[in-house]
């Protein structure tokens, strides 16, 4: 199948889309297209989200810059660094056309992590590298800076997808076919730094998975970030429109009374969304812990 014809049938506003386009099919590593296809195949649209609209609310509430709603596949159009969007069309691509089923926390991180590699291996490392080195840097100093659910989706993911670049995309499918712990095995054969070491026996430990080549190297203790925040993937890949958003909603959650005129600019674009913005702003008033699990529950079920 073309490619090129596939992504310019899929991706919509079409305006938008050739720039994001010409960097995904440059960049695309030759290995992963088969998946990278059948991925955008299982879609009906790929939707180009810029802010303020109906669809970059839903992902400013979600605090994703890419995720499958419904039947689409809603990308964040980042207009500081399109590179970002490039990525994210690739890693959730990849992730529909591989089509793990996540019954387990090692599904889970093996379905991150190929589609980390595959963003990797098309030339994406670059944009991570600071958030892998923060990582390594936090968790092998013993200090938790991020929860279960990042560390299970994003930062484990990323620890070992960096290290995988060098194989065949087709060479980890089938180790993971026949062994769910590979491509972490694999990972340790990459001569990994000490720090590296630490850092993920420590982030499995805190998700409570047990790999035994691993666990000598773990933390004993864990501190707790104190004085440091913890690491907000919602403010990654984005732009300073995505982040006024954000800031937009925050406001509306400070008074649910005045939210709907805080919101009123935008309105047109929120109203099919009511239900979904009421609930958000139910929540993220004193409720923040709830409001997060929640809003992950229901990306991880859409």
């Amino acid at each position: 199948m073309d490619i090129l014809k596939l992504l310019k049938t899929k991706v919509i506003p079409p305006d938008d889309a050739s720039y994001v386009v010409s960097l995904v099919i440059e960049g695309l590593a030759s290995d992963v297209e088969s998946v990278f296809i059948k991925g955008l195949s299982r879609v009906k649209k790929v939707v180009l989200a810029k802010a303020f609209t109906k669809y970059g609310w839903v992902l400013a509430i979600y605090g994703a810059i890419g995720m499958t709603y419904k039947d689409l596949l809603l990308i964040y159009y980042n207009l500081e660094n399109p590179r970002w969007t490039a990525s994210a069309l690739i890693h959730e691509a990849v992730h529909i056309g591989l089509g793990i089923s996540r019954a387990d926390t090692l599904d889970l991180i093996n379905d991150e992590t190929l589609a980390y590699v595959a963003s990797f291996k098309s030339g994406m490392l670059d944009l991570y590298i600071n958030s892998i080195n923060y990582a390594v840097s936090m968790l092998s100093n013993c200090v938790k800076a991020y929860d279960e659910y990042d560390l299970s989706n994003i930062v484990v993911p990323r620890l070992i997808a960096h290290k995988l670049t060098n194989y065949e995309f087709k060479e980890l499918l089938k180790l993971v076919d026949t062994d769910k712990a590979s491509l972490i095995k694999l990972w340790l054969r990459s001569e990994p730094s000490t720090h590296e070491l630490r850092a993920l026996a420590t982030a499995l430990k805190l998700i409570g998975l047990k790999i035994k080549e691993l666990q000598k190297y773990a933390c004993r203790e864990v501190k707790e970030s104190l004085g440091i925040a913890e690491y907000d993937f919602r403010y990654e890949g984005v732009d300073g429109s995505f982040l006024r958003m954000i800031k937009v909603l925050d406001r509306a959650a400070e008074d649910k009374e005045r939210a709907r005129k805080v919101l009123e600019p935008w309105w047109d674009e929120l109203e099919d969304l009511k239900d979904l913005v009421d609930t958000y702003l139910d929540l993220r008033s004193g409720r923040l812990d709830i409001l997060k699990k929640i809003l992950k529950d229901l990306r991880t079920n859409n």
